[in-house]
């Protein structure tokens, strides 16, 4: 099933939070208008536009696991409203069990291992708004960020699992475009810890550009993660 319902709810969640929880809990905003950090999580990717079924009805397509690292700027504009750049590390791809279909091909030739990944690593920038619906409550705030990125394809592999010993073999180059960009919805919830704020980060990354230069397919990136930072 694909991850966007996942931008639905969290929007949904955070609505919720804004009419039940009471005005008066509010405490005063930390002093600080600048922040300097970093984040890393993992994720669950996929490729929308890849099969998941077979001719004969048999699911061959997964999401896979990925991982983020990278760092992070925020600026407070006003008391509820900031701005957040940063730049990561981040993995997107998806499993490919049976025979491949669908897959770019390696230089090496097309393999037909069972158990398969699919593994795109890009160097990725963000640009986000970042709101508190709800201010400080206390020492924890509940902030959403809107916005979107901008990706370069530094590396792509096709991981052959149920090879002896595991093979990494490079996707020719010529199959996949070098840019991607898509919109980000995230859900925050922040830590005031003194010297340091801790953020918890659920997000969804929704792919708007076609990673494929075959003009007979549609391939989007469709990412879903959590992501732990410190800002200070």
């Amino acid at each position: 099933m694909s991850a966007r319902p996942i931008l639905v709810s969290l929007l949904l969640a955070t609505s919720l939070a804004m009419v039940l929880v009471p005005r008066q809990a509010q405490a005063e905003v930390p002093p600080k208008v600048f922040y300097m950090g970093a984040k890393a999580g993992l994720h669950s990717a996929y490729i929308e536009g890849i099969p998941r079924y077979d001719s004969q009805g048999h699911q061959q397509a997964f999401r896979t696991a990925s991982a983020a690292v990278g760092f992070l700027v925020h600026w407070r504009i006003f008391e509820r409203l900031g701005i957040e750049g940063g730049m990561y590390y981040v993995g997107r791809g998806y499993e490919q069990r049976g025979t491949i279909y669908g897959v770019p091909q390696p230089e090496q030739g097309a393999p037909h291992a069972s158990n398969d990944v699919v593994m795109l690593t890009y160097m990725q920038l963000e640009a986000l708004v970042s709101v508190l619906p709800l201010g400080w409550l206390g020492p924890v705030a509940p902030r959403i960020n809107l916005g979107v990125y901008g990706a370069s394809l530094s590396r792509s592999n096709l991981n052959q699992y149920d090879t002896n010993p595991v093979s990494h073999v490079p996707v020719r180059s010529d199959t996949l475009a070098g840019f991607d960009y898509g919109a980000i919805v995230a859900v925050n919830m922040d830590f005031d810890l003194d010297d340091l704020v801790m953020t918890v980060e659920f997000r969804y990354e929704l792919g708007l550009a076609d990673i494929s230069v075959d003009p007979e397919v549609v391939w989007l990136n469709d990412t879903v993660g959590v992501r732990v930072g410190f800002m200070y």
